[in-house]
């Protein structure tokens, strides 16, 4: 499955680069609103203030981003906060390409990227201050094994935040189940976990759920990008990435359009 996801992300890198984040966002994810947003890169940037301050995230504390693409969140946290940043991916173009960008934004010194496995770590025993998955703990499975790690190398107290994408309750018809199906297949994901099932691994992995936020109804910039992706993309699926994309991008439409889907952060602490 490892080898899956990795190429995936291989073959639509590019896509992500060109048509969904900007230098200073470098965010390959969902942005979040708010009343003050005007564009998609305003809600990924808005997507890591939510997080600087569930976390309380300051000046050398030690965060772990558990799947962190090409640094974006990562390295805006360490301009932002002045904490140490640690970013893994199982990616090597990824960390390459995060490494590059920490340096080009002068922060190499507050940041650490390395390809590793976020479920067998090399890390220390309770090492971590905060640790957060932006959409990529949905490729663990099962689960136990990223939270039984994340629980491992985080400080007693530490934070565990987790802002994805669930199911929001049972498929009802074959359509649903399709619709599931098909985004599992095109974004190589095991399972569509239900956000119900999510926080009952969390709470059995040793952690107290601290905050559920839905934001599913905060993702108007993303969804409006989302349908101008899918309505140009299906003119180009012999391009690398494409055909994947263009099938998960209907697939996350239609979920959330019937209230199978749903968007949410979940902020745990380590008991």
């Amino acid at each position: 499955m490892q080898d899956r996801i990795v190429s995936y992300y291989n073959r639509s890198n590019w896509l992500y680069k060109y048509f969904w984040y900007n230098n200073k966002t470098l965010g390959l994810h969902f942005g979040i609103d708010s009343k003050k947003t005007k564009s998609l890169n305003q809600s990924i940037e808005n997507q890591y203030k939510i997080l600087i301050k569930l976390g309380k995230i300051k000046k050398e504390m030690k965060v772990l981003d558990a799947g962190c693409g090409v640094g974006g969140a990562g390295i805006y946290l360490a301009e932002k906060t002045k904490a140490m940043l640690f970013g893994i991916s199982l990616v090597p173009e990824q960390i390459q390409q995060a490494k590059a960008n920490a340096s080009k934004r002068e922060v190499s010194d507050l940041t650490r990227f390395e390809v590793m496995d976020y479920t067998k770590t090399s890390f220390k025993d309770n090492y971590f201050d905060v640790i957060f998955g932006i959409e990529s703990i949905c490729h663990s499975y099962p689960k136990e094994l990223f939270l039984k790690e994340a629980n491992r190398v985080l400080k007693k107290t530490g934070k565990l935040i987790i802002a994805d994408g669930y199911r929001t309750r049972k498929e009802e018809s074959n359509q649903e189940n399709k619709i599931t199906k098909n985004l599992c297949s095109a974004w190589k994901l095991k399972e569509m976990i239900e956000i119900k099932t999510m926080t009952q691994k969390i709470v059995y992995s040793g952690f107290k759920i601290e905050k559920k936020l839905d934001k599913t109804n905060n993702l108007s910039f993303s969804k409006n990008r989302f349908k101008l992706l899918g309505f140009l993309g299906q003119f180009f699926t012999f391009l690398p990435g494409v055909r994947d994309n263009v099938s998960a991008i209907k697939s996350v439409l239609k979920g959330l359009e019937i209230n199978l889907f749903g968007y949410f952060i979940l902020v745990a602490t380590k008991k």
